[in-house]
């Protein structure tokens, strides 16, 4: 390789390292939105599953959804990412799926990545159209798949739904998880009698069913959308240190061979001048 190869991709390495730096920046400022989110959809999704559960303990029209898996066969709600450059990020969720997943079992996948590699494997897709996973999930259209999760395990598509996500545990961790949505666990609440129940409308209960499984889907976004941040900053910033560490030994390599230049031009005008 001679000097201005070796320059060349010098100034390669150096522009990726840029671009990579960059990328961690980024990720770093969507980090701190996404924990102010995380924060806030944890704390509702902990107040209104109390709520609700007492709710549900009380409601006749509840039993179809509080009752034990009829069967098998499972829906699995796939979170993941629209992009890459996130690390071992989806390859984490992805063999944690691989492991729990039959041939019986349909998937929902939410996000970009997901939604190819569920066709890409062949499971049972129950979307015909992507849904996109992107940065603000506060637009996320939580309504139209809640919807159609319930009124299909109402119809016995299949026997429960598992939310399937990486949860966030610190900035340097995650952890896939599998979590139960329906049927809804009512093991550990007891019913209190202090709670006046004024009505219960059929409707007024579906109503709070949909906000369940909403609740549910932000709570698991949230978690993914903070892993996934903090996994591509992670990412991006070895990657930057790699391509610090790669410049740096190319200009070692660079300055030994421009001396050895040097050194051979020195002996030719030597021998040049000897003869």
């Amino acid at each position: 390789m001679n000097l201005k190869e070796i320059k060349g991709r010098i100034k390669a390495v150096k522009k990726t390292g840029n671009i990579t730096k960059a990328m961690e920046s980024i990720a770093l400022s969507k980090l701190k939105g996404a924990t102010k989110v995380f924060d806030d959809a944890v704390l509702y999704d902990q107040q209104f599953k109390t709520i609700f559960k007492q709710f549900a303990s009380h409601s006749e029209e509840a039993s179809i959804f509080t009752e034990l898996p009829r069967g098998n066969k499972k829906l699995f709600i796939l979170v993941t990412s629209d992009r890459g450059l996130a690390g071992p990020y989806h390859n984490h969720i992805f063999k944690r799926l691989e492991q729990d997943i039959t041939s019986e079992d349909y998937v929902l996948p939410i996000g970009k990545k997901g939604f190819q590699f569920v066709n890409k494997r062949g499971y049972k897709n129950i979307l015909k159209d992507m849904v996109l996973n992107r940065d603000n999930i506060k637009t996320f259209d939580y309504n139209r798949l809640a919807t159609l999760v319930i009124q299909l395990f109402q119809e016995g598509a299949f026997d429960s739904v598992w939310l399937a996500y990486n949860k966030h545990e610190s900035i340097s961790s995650h952890d896939s998880s599998i979590e139960m949505i329906l049927p809804i666990d009512l093991e550990d609440t007891k019913k209190q009698e202090t709670h006046i129940i004024e009505t219960q409308d059929e409707q007024l209960f579906m109503k709070l069913m949909v906000n369940y499984v909403q609740s549910m889907l932000l709570q698991g976004l949230a978690n993914a959308k903070l892993s996934e941040h903090a996994s591509r900053m992670i990412a991006m910033k070895n990657a930057t240190d790699n391509a610090k560490e790669i410049a740096s030994k190319l200009e070692i390599v660079y300055h030994r061979a421009r001396q050895q230049s040097i050194t051979s031009e020195l002996i030719d005008v030597i021998n040049g001048s000897n003869v």
